[in-house]
């Protein structure tokens, strides 16, 4: 029990960092304040994963050893993962950063959609309520926020939506790739 407590715990602790270095990431645009664009700043983020990843692939074995005959679906995730990160920082720098994290984060929603409707998944009931907890935990930020008062800004709120349907699509191929063999 003790390895399965600990092995939760580093999961956990993982999580955590994750979870703070995309808040730094995706609040970047906000904190640069216009002196940097979110393009560039989605570059700089691809150039350090760049590096980070080959790193690592030569550390454990060589890059050879992690090619995949798969590159298409790889190359269409890594797309959908770029394109999502350019959305959700891009919105971030236009509207209040709490807005637009709660509507990228409804990733977690369109995922369990997708993985239903494309691959037959069938989501059981306690997923369907956390799936409805959290759509309505990101209407309660928004509406803390004054989301709902005044008008929220459409452009950037619908590059936050596309950020998380551009995620969920992600999450989606990353799931179908783990399940075939040779990737």
């Amino acid at each position: 029990m003790s390895s399965c407590r600990s092995t939760y715990t580093a999961a956990i602790l993982w999580v955590l960092l994750s979870t703070a270095l995309w808040t730094l990431i995706f609040a970047a645009a906000k904190f640069a304040d216009g002196s940097m664009g979110t393009f560039q700043i989605t570059l700089l983020r691809y150039i350090g994963a760049l590096i980070t990843a080959l790193f690592l692939a030569s550390a454990a074995g060589g890059i050879p050893k992690h090619r995949s005959i798969r590159t298409g679906s790889h190359f269409l995730r890594a797309l959908c993962g770029s394109g999502a990160a350019v959305a959700i920082t891009w919105s971030s720098a236009h509207m209040p950063l709490a807005d637009a994290t709660a509507l990228s984060m409804t990733y977690g929603v369109a995922l369990v959609l997708l993985g239903a409707f494309f691959i037959g998944e069938r989501p059981e009931r306690l997923l369907l309520w956390g799936s409805a907890l959290s759509l309505g935990g990101a209407a309660v930020v928004m509406a803390g926020k004054g989301a709902f008062q005044g008008t929220l800004p459409f452009g950037p709120a619908l590059a936050a939506l596309m950020g998380a349907v551009l995620m969920a699509v992600e999450g989606l191929l990353i799931r179908v790739l783990g399940l075939t063999r040779n990737l």
